[in-house]
């Protein structure tokens, strides 16, 4: 103000004495950059014009308000009125002899300036220092309820402000106060008859000519509506976020991969099982065709359901088989109201492990009947055999020729090496007791071999055995470590068959301190490092689909940690395999050899 004074004009006042217009309309704060009025204008317009009478200026004059309220045709007329009246008032106040006409001018003007106060939609509220009202125009009275009489003296505190606003209302009041040019807020008021509102409220000092600070301006409207409508909005809007997140959460939990597809076979959306499975980011999924990107085709598979619901509009359903997997693939048409398709949801849902649990329960089931066969089998056998072996034992106690005895030992133990290998299969066949006992292990490996002589012999397979003689016992389930030892040496002969059509397989056991060893070298093709580290894993397998349920060493190495052991394989590619099994001594041979 005080550069005003001495005629230091900001660029704002200087283009409003310039200007050939009656008056101009700033409708941003922009305009003003760097003037020192800048604050005054903070998010509002303004209407300015030269006072000015008889081609004499006296000054400009600036009313700022609501942009909406500055392009207002009408209160631009008001304005206009307003700047004429007072340029003709100003121009009555520089000459004596024009007082009363001036005095009579002024009385117009503030008559007029009361009627725009009145018919303003705004409320206008003018203060003292002490925060009383002083002026109440009749908006106020509409927005609050309390007439101009029964404000008029009052403290807002008592009227209008509910407690929890006072402390907002304080520090505006006090920053006014002290001299900050206008402050604008949105908080809850209460009307005459307890309702709570919400207002937008626009404060401006007062000052005299000293600048010193008489009241306080404020300019206050009913915004209820206008906040209800964004809280009801803000409402909606953190409802349907709720729900999104809620539904991705959802969709992402599912363990089965579930996609969004267009008619065109585009990929709209996947869950995270999916991206997992297809091992690539989101980004390089959305918008790729389903059937390039899963099956790396220029169309669909044969049978895919996919592409049977886009031409049928219906659910469809179907088994396919990708890279070893089995999966049932579900595909549901998404329609809209005229009964087109926007979209379709598919599932796949993985069965490769419950498809080989299904084989293994189904070879479980062939190998207790051949169990049966077996035992039924073996036991008529055995019949004739102990006839055999009893009569011709007999017989060669008699005294016969040298070469009849030779031919009748020769029978002897072909009847015996017979009934050896019928035990062997009603031990191997019969249920056995899960309890332990000091077991053998040099034995049950030979009974295990004595069961696949034959096989060995025309399938070219040579076995050589390094029991150690002082071998102690373990304590364990001879039935269970049977079966370990089968797996083990069937693996052994159908991986070395399948690399050259014969084989070496090298048996040794040995004590190790308080351990037996027993390990198993084969010459066959060797273990890859990526089938090594899922060796012992169930259902993983390397051979052919069909002939084998990947289950088998997942069983030694359940029944061996169970017997207080260890299972583990040693290989390279090529240079065949090594399996070792150590279990722990039976605690009567815990003496050093």
């Amino acid at each position: 103000m005080d550069q005003m004074k001495q005629g230091q004009y900001p660029q704002c006042v200087q283009e409003t004495l310039i200007q050939g217009k009656p008056f101009v309309a700033y409708e941003d704060v922009s305009h003003h950059e760097g003037c020192v009025l800048s604050t005054s204008f903070s998010g509002k317009g303004c209407l300015a014009s030269r006072l000015e009478h008889e081609d004499k200026v006296y000054g400009a004059m600036w009313v700022t308000a609501l942009p909406e309220m500055v392009l207002d045709k009408e209160e631009q007329s008001l304005f206009l009125e307003l700047v004429a009246d007072l340029s003709y008032a100003l121009s009555g106040i520089e000459t004596e002899n024009m007082r009363t006409q001036a005095e009579e001018r002024t009385r117009q003007v503030k008559e007029r300036l009361q009627l725009q106060i009145a018919r303003m939609p705004i409320g206008l509220i003018v203060w003292d220092t002490e925060f009383r009202v002083q002026s109440w125009n009749p908006a106020a009275q509409n927005i609050f309820g309390f007439t101009a009489q029964e404000a008029l003296g009052n403290h807002p505190y008592d009227l209008i402000v509910p407690k929890e606003a006072q402390p907002l209302v304080d520090d505006i009041w006090c920053r006014l106060l002290e001299g900050d040019m206008t402050a604008h807020s949105t908080n809850e008021n209460i009307t005459k008859d307890g309702r709570t509102i919400f207002c937008e409220w626009t404060n401006t000092p007062l000052r005299e000519s000293d600048g010193k600070v008489v009241g306080i301006l404020s300019m206050v409207k009913d915004v209820t509506e206008r906040k209800e409508a964004e809280e009801e909005v803000k409402r909606f809007l953190d409802k349907e976020a709720q729900s999104a997140k809620e539904w991705q959460e959802t969709f992402d939990a599912i363990t089965d991969v579930i996609t969004v597809i267009s008619p065109s076979h585009e990929i709209l959306k996947i869950n995270k099982a999916g991206i997992e499975a297809l091992g690539k980011k989101p980004e390089e999924i959305t918008g790729k065709k389903c059937y390039e990107l899963v099956h790396g085709l220029d169309g669909p598979i044969d049978g895919c359901p996919c592409a049977e619901t886009i031409t049928t509009k219906k659910g469809g359903s179907g088994e396919i088989t990708d890279r070893g997997r089995y999966y049932i693939v579900t595909a549901y048409p998404i329609l809209d109201e005229s009964g087109e398709m926007e979209s379709f949801v598919h599932i796949a849902k993985d069965i490769t492990e419950s498809k080989k649990m299904r084989e293994q329960l189904m070879a479980q089931d062939r190998l207790a009947s051949i169990g049966q066969l077996v035992s039924g089998v073996a036991h008529e056998i055995n019949n004739p055999l102990t006839g055999v072996i009893g009569f011709s034992e007999l017989l060669l106690k008699r005294d016969l020729p040298d070469d009849v005895k030779a031919d009748l030992k020769i029978v002897n133990d072909e009847a015996n090496r017979t009934s050896t290998i019928v035990k062997n299969l009603l031990t191997f066949a019969r249920k056995q007791p899960e309890g332990k006992s000091p077991v053998d292990i040099n034995e049950q490996i030979q009974r295990v071999l004595g069961l696949r002589e034959h096989e060995q012999k025309v399938s070219n397979i040579q076995v050589d055995t390094h029991f150690a003689s002082d071998l102690p016992q373990v304590m364990g389930n001879s039935s269970q470590l049977q079966q370990v030892f089968f797996n083990i040496v069937i693996n052994a002969e159908f991986f070395m068959l399948e690399a050259h059509q014969k084989g070496n397989l090298t048996i040794t056991t040995e004590r190790t301190g308080d351990i037996v060893r027993c390990s198993f070298v084969d010459d066959g093709p060797g273990i890859s490092e990526e089938n090594m580290r899922n060796l012992f894993t169930p259902f993983h397998t390397t051979k052919e689909v069909g002939k084998d349920t990947g289950l088998g060493l997942s069983i030694c190495y359940g029944i061996i940690t169970e017997h207080g052991g260890r299972i583990y394989a040693e290989s390279e590619l090529g240079k065949g395999a090594t399996f070792i099994i150590e279990l722990p001594i039976s605690t009567a041979d815990k003496e050093e050899p």
